[in-house]
C-alpha cells in the first residue's frame, strides 16, 4: 500500500507542476504583474509564493538547503524578496517579478529537485514524524495539523499538505485571476491536455469561485484570495522532530539562512 501511495505522490506532483509550467508559458510579464486594484494580489505573488515555499519547506523534508539565495534574487529581481507567508495583503500587493525568464528557471530548478527526490525516496520514510504532538498554538490550527494522525505531522503529511494541496490551491487562484483578465480563454488548463473534459472545458465554469473571507485582510472582493496557508511552510528547517519550545524561533524565512548558518 505504501508503494502505491508513493507512486501516486510522484505522479500527482509531476502533473501539478506541469500546470504551473503551462501557466507561465501562456502568460507574459504584463499578465503576471498586472495590478487589478487595491487589496488584490497579482499573479506574481502566487507564482513566487508557492515556488519559494516549496523550495523552503523542502529543507524540512530532506535536509537540503533552499535553492533561493542572493544570486537568484539578483537574477529574478523580485520586488519583495519574501514569499509573504506572514505578511499582510497590503504588504504584498506590490509584489512583482522582474525577470520572468529567470523566474521560470528558478521554478524548474525547485520543481525538478522535488521530483528527483521523490523518485528515489525510500517508501519507509513516509512515516517519519517531522512535528510530533502535542502541537503548539502556532501549529495546531493549520491545515496540515488538521489532517494528521495521532503521532504528528509525518513526511507523507508534509508532502501532501505543504506541497501538493498548497500547489493546487494557488493554481486555482492563478487560473481564476488569468480567466478574469482574459475573459473567454482557458490558457492555463487546456481541455485535452491537462484536464480533458474537466472543469476547464469551454463554457464550463470553474468548480468553485467562492472567495475566502478574512477578518484581517477583508478580501471578499479579491480576485486572488489568500486563504489560510499551512503555517509551517517556508520556515521549519529540521528533518527530525522539532522541540516544541524551539518552534516559534523557527518561524522565520528559511531562505534568509545560508547553508552555513546554524538555525537550530
Amino acid at each position: 500500500m505504501t508503494e502505491l501511495i508513493l507512486d501516486s505522490l510522484q505522479r500527482r506532483m509531476a502533473t501539478m507542476h506541469s500546470l504551473y509550467y503551462q501557466a507561465v508559458d501562456t502568460m507574459d510579464l504584463s499578465h503576471v504583474n498586472h495590478f487589478e486594484r487595491a487589496g488584490v494580489l497579482p499573479i506574481a505573488f502566487s507564482l513566487f509564493h508557492y515556488t519559494n515555499m516549496q523550495d523552503s519547506t523542502f529543507m524540512v523534508m530532506s535536509g537540503q538547503a533552499p535553492i533561493w539565495n542572493g544570486d537568484w534574487q539578483a537574477r529574478v529581481a523580485m520586488a519583495i524578496d519574501d514569499h509573504g507567508k506572514e505578511r499582510t495583503v497590503e504588504e504584498m500587493v506590490d509584489q512583482r517579478i522582474g525577470d520572468f525568464g529567470a523566474f521560470k528557471e528558478y521554478q524548474r530548478a525547485v520543481f525538478g529537485r522535488t521530483e528527483a527526490w521523490l523518485s528515489t525516496l525510500d517508501v519507509a520514510q513516509l512515516q517519519r514524524v517531522l512535528i510530533p504532538r502535542p502541537f503548539p498554538d502556532v501549529v495546531a490550527n493549520t491545515f496540515s495539523a488538521l489532517c494528521v494522525g495521532e503521532h504528528g505531522i509525518t513526511l507523507l503529511d508534509a508532502i501532501e499538505c505543504w506541497h501538493y494541496q498548497h500547489g493546487l490551491r494557488h493554481m486555482g487562484e492563478i487560473e481564476l485571476a488569468a480567466r478574469a483578465r482574459r475573459p473567454g480563454r482557458y490558457d492555463i488548463l487546456t481541455p485535452g491536455r491537462h484536464a480533458p473534459g474537466g472543469c476547464c472545458a469551454p463554457g464550463r465554469p470553474l468548480a468553485s469561485t467562492t472567495k475566502r473571507r478574512s477578518s484581517r485582510t477583508r478580501l471578499a472582493e479579491a480576485l486572488v484570495p489568500v486563504g489560510e496557508l499551512p503555517a509551517l511552510a517556508g520556515r521549519l528547517v529540521a528533518t527530525t522532530p522539532v522541540p516544541l519550545d524551539q518552534l516559534p524561533a523557527l518561524f522565520d524565512d528559511a531562505h534568509r539562512h545560508p547553508p552555513s548558518t546554524p538555525v537550530l
